[in-house]
């Protein structure tokens, strides 16, 4: 009986170890899974030109044809990634070339919205057309709670200005 007793306690305590060394694991992995899941960021090129000719860019654009993505293939990207629960991602970041040279870029950030009601989505742009853009664009940008991100150039461009608007 008592060689019996001790195999039975000598299991136990080893499923408890195993027990305890499998829950550290689960959840070091939950820990591992939340910060990796919830932190990415999509980049969707809205068009491949650019207003600029910069020789570092890692985009192609002064060498790229003029092309700007339709918004039906934007559309169903958009919907095909509001419907994807394989990956999570914080924001969609609205790139190019330069995406303010996309001919209906109004369009394309209301259909982001659409498909992705609450995700962060920024657009990304040289800022050079920025104080050209009409009262739509920016009624657009404001209604859909858009963010600009504008990278700095030395090319002329009133930051200042910029920054006010």
């Amino acid at each position: 009986m008592n060689r019996i007793t001790d195999f039975i306690s000598d299991v136990l305590y080893f499923l408890l170890g195993k027990v305890s060394y499998l829950l550290r694991r689960h959840e070091l992995f939950r820990k591992m899974h939340n910060t990796l899941m919830g932190n990415w960021y999509i980049e969707y090129h809205v068009c491949d030109h650019c207003n600029l000719n910069c020789k570092c860019c890692s985009h192609f654009s002064p060498v790229s044809e003029s092309y700007s993505v339709s918004l039906e293939e934007t559309e169903a990207n958009f919907k095909k990634l509001s419907q994807s629960f394989v990956f999570r991602f914080r924001s969609l970041h609205l790139l190019g070339g330069e995406p303010l040279l996309h001919p209906q870029i109004v369009e394309i950030l209301q259909i982001a919205r659409k498909y992705l009601p609450d995700k962060e989505i920024q657009i990304l742009t040289n800022g050079i057309l920025l104080l050209k853009m009409d009262d739509t664009f920016f009624n657009t940008v404001r209604d859909n709670n858009i963010h600009i991100g504008v990278t700095l150039y030395p090319v002329g461009v009133n930051y200042d200005e910029i920054k006010a608007l």
